[in-house]
């Protein structure tokens, strides 16, 4: 082992399936996988002094109760760690990903994710055949090559490193265009670029100071709600017998909701139930107490601060104060100093 190398944790949360020169796959199943499968990459042993940790089982579906286990993995070696890299499955990325980022508060160290669009269920090149072939050419390999060189550079911020593109996590949303990168988002929230090296747009941001702050949810029943031209306001009200700790809506209407419902959502307020209304495209003022209309913000950066305000202990106004705050880099630029 090389001198000085920076100290990097590599969590292992899923999304490691990696197919071998003999089109072999293999993936980490268990603790006792992670010494032959980190042995695949030699190269790393050159770019840091890697910590390796399993934490979950490639295949598993990650949900909300296993983010309080990651972050509290990277809260117990934050002091002796520079950097952390998490590979996790693609199709929750994005909720763990944003998530991390409030629950890792006052973070000074980079927490990039990464990971195969690969399952452990393909057990052979046929399996692959035809699955997902635009993204299989930059593989677990190249991004977990890259993301340990990403942590180890000044990001003081939780990211995703897929294909050539370093993005700001809780800005990220899922890629619609068949290419390498799984993911996408503004440019102003393209952090950096694979191309030849690791390059980064500001190189010498400033890390904020002080101790990591962390967050612990108590697993808060979230009701979601999806408006379609059918739907009915007893649906809503079978929403509200289920008491919910709070309800996310999301709608294609520029007024919110529909008119039919607004009695019920008024019902929520009393009952002190905070309704956030979600519309990727249009922010339509609506005169209805205890709602708050979400706008530049994904929906799964929304759904992971939802429930990690509501595990605040604050009462309803003040969570949906707490959700129009931006706390980690998570709205738009220019819904930047509105708060």
């Amino acid at each position: 082992m090389l001198k000085n190398l920076p100290k990097i944790t590599l969590l292992f949360a899923g999304g490691a399936s990696l197919q071998l020169e003999d089109k072999e796959i293999i993936s980490v199943l268990k603790e006792s996988d992670v010494t032959a499968w980190i042995d695949e990459f030699p190269e790393l042993r050159l770019i840091a002094d890697i910590d390796p940790v399993f934490v979950f089982p490639d295949g598993k579906e990650i949900s909300t109760e296993n983010w309080n286990t990651l972050s509290k993995e990277i809260a117990d070696r934050y002091n002796s760690s520079d950097g952390f890299v998490v590979l996790h499955p693609l199709d929750s990325m994005l909720y763990t990903s944003s998530a991390l980022s409030f629950l890792l508060g006052n973070l000074a160290k980079p927490v990039v994710f990464t990971g195969s669009p690969l399952s452990p269920h393909m057990k052979s090149e046929k399996d692959v055949e035809g699955f997902m072939s635009h993204y299989r050419t930059l593989g677990v390999r190249a991004n977990l090559i890259n993301a340990i060189q990403v942590a180890t550079m000044n990001i003081p911020e939780v990211t995703i490193l897929f294909g050539n593109q370093l993005l700001r996590a809780n800005r990220a949303r899922k890629s619609l265009s068949t290419s390498f990168n799984f993911f996408d988002t503004d440019d102003i929230d393209v952090l950096g670029s694979v191309d030849f090296g690791i390059k980064l747009k500001e190189p010498n941001r400033k890390a904020p100071k002080g101790k990591l702050q962390l967050s612990e949810l108590n697993n808060p029943y979230l009701a979601l709600v999806r408006i379609h031209p059918d739907y009915r306001q007893e649906e809503f009200a079978d929403v509200l017998k289920e008491k919910p700790d709070g309800i996310l809506i999301q709608t294609y209407l520029q007024s919110g909701i529909k008119e039919n419902l607004k009695p019920y959502i008024q019902i929520a307020y009393q009952q002190g139930i905070p309704v956030v209304v979600f519309n990727p495209f249009i922010a339509d003022v609506m005169n209805v107490k205890g709602v708050y209309i979400a706008s530049g913000i994904s929906y799964e950066a929304l759904y992971a601060k939802f429930v990690w305000a509501l595990s605040s202990g604050k009462s309803a106004s003040e969570v949906l104060k707490l959700l129009d705050k931006n706390i980690a880099h998570e709205f738009a630029q220019e819904k930047e100093g509105s708060v």
